[in-house]
């Protein structure tokens, strides 16, 4: 019995002494799965490579977006030369200096007269589809305002406006205008010390031949002239000196007797003194075959007072 226990140990140390190989070839299996680990790891940076790659499509989807830039709209951009002009001269309106900001071509420039003053009839010449129009002739002193509007290739639009002011070659003109037709209203304008109705005061009877002699005897300039006189419509009549002498002038309206219009009668006169606008206001006339009285004006200086 002891014998066959020694030989049975002995067979299991055999049997114990070939387990390295076994355990060898589980580190080499142990190995593997590591292997795999690290194959895992390599997928994983390229994955992350792709990742990058991803970021170069975002890259080509920016080079989309702006390749789906919308056009911008153009700017328009106005302005007229010279700003200033005697209703004897004339004026341009530029517009060239317009442009598209991306650089599409401007294919139309459309300009308007907007605002000018109450009498004026002026309008602009033709210049469709031109950058710039001209020559522009006004026809009475005050602001003009012109627009233009700009459309680009891509039908988009801008405009723009700028002012045009027109004096009077003369330093005092008056200019006055009613509301109902029909009415006869005669304007008046009486020297520094003269008196209504004599030669020392310019209305149709006496001042539109231009024989009325003021200031310096023998001296043109100072003398008072009636270049338009209005009996049926609603003006405008005016008076002018082209160099008044100094003093205080008084402005006055008659109501020509007009049977049927004794109403108020909105009649709004404008000044200018040097040229420039000095005063405007409006005074309603009521009945027929009256005086009315508007104002005093200082010349030089300019200053209106209504009376």
């Amino acid at each position: 019995m002891g014998w066959t226990r020694i030989l049975w140990v002995a067979l299991l140390g055999l049997v114990l002494a070939g387990c390295p190989s076994q355990t060898s070839g589980d580190d080499d299996d142990d190995t593997l799965p590591g292997d795999d680990d690290t194959g895992s790891d390599d997928d994983v940076t390229d994955d992350d490579v792709g990742d990058d790659d991803v970021g170069d499509d975002d890259t080509g989807d920016d080079d989309t977006g702006d390749d789906d830039t919308e056009p911008q709209p153009p700017v328009a951009v106005c302005a007229v030369s010279p700003t200033e002009v005697e209703t004897t001269a004339s004026a341009t309106w530029l517009g060239s200096k317009s442009h598209d900001p991306g650089g599409l071509a401007i294919v139309d420039y459309r300009w308007s007269l907007v605002a000018h003053p109450a009498l004026s009839g002026a309008a602009l010449p033709a210049c469709a589809g031109q950058p710039d129009c001209g020559p522009f002739d006004p026809d009475f002193p005050g602001l003009y305002t012109a627009q233009l509007e700009i459309e680009n290739a891509a039908e988009l639009t801008d405009s723009c406006t700028v002012d045009l002011l027109v004096l009077h070659p003369a330093d005092l003109y008056l200019e006055l205008a009613w509301t109902a037709a029909g009415d006869d209203l005669d304007l008046h304008l009486v020297a520094p010390g003269g008196t209504p109705y004599s030669d020392t005061d310019c209305y149709y009877a006496n001042c539109t031949s231009g024989l009325l002699d003021w200031g310096k005897i023998g001296v043109t300039d100072d003398d008072p002239q009636l270049p338009l006189d209005d009996m049926m419509g609603t003006g405008p009549e005016v008076i002018l000196i082209p160099a008044p002498a100094a003093g205080t002038y008084t402005v006055f309206v008659h109501d020509f007797d007009t049977p049927g219009l004794e109403a108020a009668n909105p009649s709004t006169l404008r000044v200018f003194v040097g040229g420039y606008l000095a005063g405007e206001l409006t005074v309603d006339v009521v009945g027929e075959d009256v005086d009315v009285d508007f104002c005093e004006i200082e010349v030089p200086g300019g200053k209106v007072t209504p009376l």
